[in-house]
């Protein structure tokens, strides 16, 4: 007979246990997605039409992906969004950012175009390693590590070292940034 309350009492650990983990997951997602959108400072970023290439912007590791994704694909727009942020930097016009970025990204991205032209910049190394996929391919979230930036501001030039946390959405058969936060930066 007491088979039977305990076999109920093991049955609830369970279910409390599960629901213990799904919080404490939605907690971390939740934190993510906290730190994605309360990001103020938009990284500034150069890479010329020219260096798009796997010596520029590459994996790692060759993720596993849904076929809707192709991670060349990913790696290219990313690629393409930094240039048409360089070219709106060094041009102060904003126009074609629409088509690389949306959203919060969009919003940071728009913010910093000042139109005098003094700010130029280079970057190289960029090295993408995959943190989550959406099964049916339409998110894609990315850390950008060891990025080698250099920046020239009146005369100026710094180098740095940054990573970058990366979510992009497919919009309209493109992928575009939809949030973006630099997560280090240091003197390299």
């Amino acid at each position: 007979m007491r088979a039977k309350p305990v076999a109920i009492g093991v049955a609830a650990a369970g279910v409390v246990l599960a629901l213990v983990l799904l919080l404490v997951g939605t907690w971390r997602v939740a934190g993510l997605i906290l730190a994605i959108q309360t990001a103020t400072e938009p990284p500034l970023i150069t890479l010329d039409r020219a260096s798009i290439d796997p010596s520029v912007v590459a994996w790692a590791e060759t993720p596993d992906v849904p076929d809707t994704v192709a991670a060349d694909r990913v790696a290219t727009a990313y690629a393409a969004a930094w240039e048409a942020w360089s070219d709106a930097l060094a041009s102060g016009i904003a126009d074609d950012l629409d088509r690389s970025f949306s959203g919060p990204a969009l919003q940071s991205v728009m913010a910093g175009i000042s139109g005098d032209g003094t700010l130029g910049q280079d970057a190289t190394g960029h090295q993408l390693t995959l943190d989550f996929v959406h099964p049916d391919g339409w998110l894609i979230v990315f850390t950008d590590r060891g990025t080698v930036i250099e920046r020239t501001w009146d005369g100026a030039t710094t180098t740095l070292r940054e990573d970058y946390q990366v979510l992009m959405v497919q919009d309209e058969g493109r992928w575009v940034i939809r949030q973006i936060v630099r997560i280090a930066a240091e003197g390299a």
